[in-house]
C-alpha cells in the first residue's frame, strides 16, 4: 500500500490524501465509499465531515471528524457535532464496524 498526502496550500492546514494498492494492471485506490455512506446516514442532512488527512488513522482503523452545519457561515465555524467511525479493511474496501455521532456540548 502507498499513502499520498498533499497540502491544499491554504491557511487552515487542509490537505488531500489517498491510499493506493497495486497489481499487474496498475494502481487502485482504497475504497471508502461504504464508510462515507454510513457516516452520511448518521449525521444531519446536508452536514459536512472529513474522512481524510488528520481525521483518518489507517493504522488504528478509525476516523474521528468534526461535523459542520451544511449552511456554515465560514470554513471554521458552525460545528454541530463529531463523528467517530471504526472500520476494517476487507481486501481493499473499508467497511464500517461502528459509527457514532454526538452533538457538540
Amino acid at each position: 500500500m502507498l499513502a499520498t498526502r498533499d497540502s491544499d496550500g491554504g491557511n487552515a492546514g487542509g490537505c488531500w490524501d489517498d491510499y493506493w494498492w497495486f497489481d499487474a494492471s496498475g494502481p487502485h485506490q482504497l475504497d471508502f465509499s461504504a464508510v462515507d455512506s454510513a457516516v452520511t446516514q448518521h449525521i444531519p442532512a446536508g452536514a459536512h465531515f472529513s474522512a481524510r488527512c488528520d481525521q483518518l488513522r489507517l493504522e488504528q482503523s478509525e476516523i474521528e471528524s468534526p461535523v459542520q452545519a451544511g449552511d456554515a457561515r465560514c470554513h471554521a465555524c458552525d460545528w454541530i457535532g463529531k463523528i467517530s467511525v471504526k472500520f476494517r479493511l476487507e481486501g481493499w474496501h473499508a467497511e464500517p464496524v461502528a459509527v457514532e455521532y454526538s452533538t457538540s456540548p
